[in-house]
């Protein structure tokens, strides 16, 4: 049971692909390209942030405190 607790509490660890399909960035313009990267960007940190969260509030309960 040990062994298992880990991988239960283990997070899958992937990033976002670049944002769309590589035609896609023939036929867009340049403002277009930056806003489709900085979607893609803020989409991951809020992954990441919530990922942290995750993790804090894991601690926390390992811990057997409240927060």
């Amino acid at each position: 049971m040990a062994d298992s607790i880990h991988d239960l509490l283990r997070f899958i660890n992937w990033r976002i692909p670049d944002p769309g399909p590589p035609w896609l960035i023939d036929i867009v313009d340049k403002e277009t390209k930056t806003k489709l990267a900085v979607s893609a960007l803020q989409l991951e940190k809020d992954i990441l942030n919530a990922q942290n969260a995750a993790i804090d509030r894991q601690i926390q309960a390992l811990k057997g405190g409240k927060g």
